[in-house]
């Protein structure tokens, strides 16, 4: 329940503004809104890949979407989710768990001016960050591994990309991005038992997606 309360007042801080921005655009002839779909790669630096020494996270795959509404002919103001998924870093084969992280987020995106079908732009995000980290833990006495839910970390990032029109709606894109999660003082609970994360972290992203545009050319 914490967790659907948080996701659901990061995403209406969106709603409001997006209304009255799409209500704005309306009465002008241009692209009003953008959806993106993207996956790629993931890869962990800071906490989470030493995390409880010998279960840090090794790079991995990830993927979301983004809906946007253009505040400008150049830039969009829109709310993304993305997921990212790690193996850990053990030598021990019997250890199948993942790390897990869902990020809801905000988003500021500017389109540099271009005459030609490739695009290039840069973005900044904010949200939260609910991780999901595979855990030692004692169960009855007994040591073994448990995917812990941590209490949501604030997180911001930017990043920057390429755009390459294939039709007048819509085409594909590559971008890098850099997020960071403050989780230091987060805490996951087991039968009583805090567990702390003990370190924020980040991850570098390298994604490549499908953008498509909703309304008229200018």
């Amino acid at each position: 329940m914490k967790r659907s309360l948080l996701v659901l007042a990061l995403t209406s801080l969106l709603v409001l503004p997006a209304a009255l921005f799409a209500q704005d655009e309306a009465e002008e002839e241009r692209d009003n809104l953008e959806l993106n779909f993207y996956g790629g790669l993931s890869m962990p630096t800071g906490g989470i890949k030493d995390y409880s020494d010998t279960l840090g996270a090794k790079s991995g795959l990830g993927g979301g979407l983004d809906f946007g509404v253009f505040i400008s002919s150049q830039m969009t103001l829109g709310v993304g989710f993305a997921y990212s998924q790690f193996d850990i870093d053990n030598d021990n084969e019997l250890v199948t768990h993942k790390h897990k992280i869902y990020r809801p987020n905000l988003y500021l995106r500017y389109y540099l001016p271009s005459s030609s079908d490739l695009v290039p732009y840069a973005h900044v995000r904010v949200g939260l960050d609910f991780a999901n980290l595979s855990t030692e833990v004692v169960d009855n006495g007994t040591r073994k591994l448990k995917e812990l839910e941590f209490d949501p970390a604030l997180s911001a990032g930017f990043g920057a990309g390429l755009f390459y029109y294939t039709s007048d709606y819509s085409g594909f894109f590559v971008q890098a991005d850099y997020h960071q999660a403050f989780s230091k003082s987060t805490k996951g609970d087991f039968q009583g038992v805090d567990y702390e994360m003990g370190d924020s972290y980040g991850t570098l992203d390298l994604r490549i997606g499908l953008h498509l545009l909703f309304g008229s050319g200018e």
